[in-house]
């Protein structure tokens, strides 16, 4: 080490007055390669002065992965009064020794020598590239006029040998009482320092967990207790950072019987009905519960210490328990159905006390007669009250056909004064009268002749909740013109003739 140092103030002592405060960098490569996600390196800095420099770049060790990128950085800087530091990552960087030979301004060492280890790890696998910088500082007004920083490669490689942890019980009673609290701990210690987990398990499943602690050593336990009388098999393991684990150590507590017990049974019932009362039981017993529902209600299940719809329903006493019995109103089915031709409103599933409104409703043809089953009456409309199952009918009977009687009015003069039409049905329903075509209007039932012409009159009848529409009727007449009469005479010849003193007159045509 000594002669590297005497080499390197050799190659560095030659100085070069600065026209500025300046710093140039220069660097020397390393190839290496990563195995196992991890690579530690030691590496060297000196620093080299020709008096008191007021600052100095501090070392630098940069490494780069095979695509040229900035993978991570180390470096380190040494004072009289701070001592030595180091920095870096990924990784950890410590430093090993350190010494500062001279006291520069501010702080500042003149000549020192810092030696770090830089544990670098979360690589991937493969080719890398270190770069160790040196640094020239030239400073203008001072007494001293330049510094040299240079960091060196120290020597590197594969990641030490790892151990795998150790793993000891601390707190293991060889046995407890009935439900009586006890401590359970295991001690995991690593001679590496990596040390990153310690855990227990009671019967297979997780208990208690630890870190690594210092690295070096760390406890993981808890307390538990545990019903009596059994057997408890506690396992406990360390685990290192490298994923090293320790044996696997085993540990069993006797637990012992319990003392006689009672336990409170405690019973509710909620709204619609009750249940059997409780008490106090032995522990480990059943004991039967038994829910009694109104007659509105019926049993819905159990909720609290008990489950289900069993009733009655056992009871396991092994704690203190609270049962409740629940209640619902009673569900009841509504049918409903017809007969003839028509609709009813569907039927369904109801509470207790529902009142359900349902509607018949008769198509064209046919007319509604009235309710059978759980529901009576003639109106299409009716009220059925959900007290139990119900099963209605609504009743439809066939519409009666009607006919019309529509007398033939017969040929009226155009001019004629409105006449009456008549006409009558089967079924004494009134008539409606329409002119489908020809020069006249009604005036109610009556007909207004407005020109000669060809009239055609329908009469019909819609029909009503007990009849069908009826046939309609059509009759057509003339309305007819009034005649003018005239008269041409033809030549004639008049003869008179008197006899007797009485004129005769003859009249004589002229073919």
């Amino acid at each position: 080490m000594k002669l590297l140092h005497l080499v390197l103030f050799l190659l560095l002592g030659a100085v070069v007055a600065p026209a500025a405060s300046t710093s140039h960098a220069t660097f020397t490569t390393k190839p290496i390669t990563v195995t196992g996600g991890r690579y530690v390196l030691d590496f060297q800095v000196f620093w080299f002065s020709d008096d008191f420099p007021g600052n100095s770049a501090p070392g630098r060790v940069e490494l780069v992965d095979a695509g040229g990128n900035l993978t991570g950085a180390a470096g380190g800087s040494i004072y009289l009064d701070g001592g030595p530091q180091a920095w870096g990552g990924p990784g950890t960087v410590t430093v090993l020794e350190g010494l500062a030979h001279r006291h520069g301004t501010g702080g500042a060492v003149a000549d020192g020598t810092l030696n770090a280890r830089w544990d670098i790890t979360g690589l991937g696998d493969g080719a890398y590239t270190l770069r160790f910088f040196s640094y020239t500082t030239e400073e203008l007004g001072q007494a001293a006029s330049t510094v040299w920083t240079t960091t060196l490669d120290a020597g590197g490689g594969s990641p030490p040998t790892n151990n795998a942890p150790n793993i000891a019980w601390v707190s293991a009673p060889a046995g407890a009482d009935h439900g009586q609290g006890y401590y359970i701990a295991a001690r995991g210690h690593d001679a590496d320092g990596n040390l990153a987990q310690v855990q227990v398990w009671k019967h297979g499943q997780p208990f208690a967990y630890a870190g690594g602690g210092d690295g070096t050593q760390s406890d993981a336990g808890n307390w538990t207790s545990d019903a009596g009388p059994q057997t408890v098999t506690f396992t406990a393991q360390a685990f290192d950072a490298d994923g090293a684990a320790s044996a696997i150590i085993s540990h069993t507590v006797a637990i012992g019987a319990p003392p006689p017990v009672f336990f409170q049974l405690t019973t509710l019932a909620g709204p619609g009905g009750s249940v059997s009362p409780g008490g106090q039981f032995a522990a480990g017993t059943t004991t039967l519960v038994t829910a009694s529902p109104e007659p509105a209600y019926e049993f819905a299940g159990w909720s609290g210490g008990a489950a289900g719809t069993a009733n009655p329903a056992g009871v396991l006493m092994d704690g203190p328990r609270t049962v409740q019995a629940n209640f619902v109103l009673r569900q009841f089915a509504l049918i409903t159905g017809v007969s003839g031709i028509g609709s009813v409103t569907p039927g369904g599933t109801y509470p207790y006390g529902t009142l359900v409104t349902l509607a018949a409703t008769a198509n064209a043809t046919s007319r509604f007669a009235g309710w059978a089953g759980d529901s009576t009456g003639s109106e299409p409309v009716t009220l059925v009250l959900m007290t139990g199952p119900r099963s209605i009918q609504a009743l439809f009977e066939p519409k009666t056909a009607q006919t019309i009687s529509f007398p033939h009015p017969g040929d009226r003069p155009s001019g004629s004064l409105p006449f009456l039409l008549e006409a009558t049905t089967s079924s004494g329903l009134p008539v409606n009268f329409a002119v489908l075509d020809g020069p006249a209007v009604l005036l109610g039932n009556q007909l207004q002749i407005t020109g000669p012409g060809l009239v055609t009159v329908q009469a019909s009848q819609p029909g009503d909740g007990y009849y069908l529409p009826a046939p309609p009727v059509v009759r057509s007449f003339n309305a007819i013109a009034p005649v003018s009469l005239r008269y041409s005479g033809a030549g004639r010849t008049l003869l008179h003739e008197q006899a007797g003193g009485s004129p005769t007159h003859l009249v004589l045509e002229t073919p």
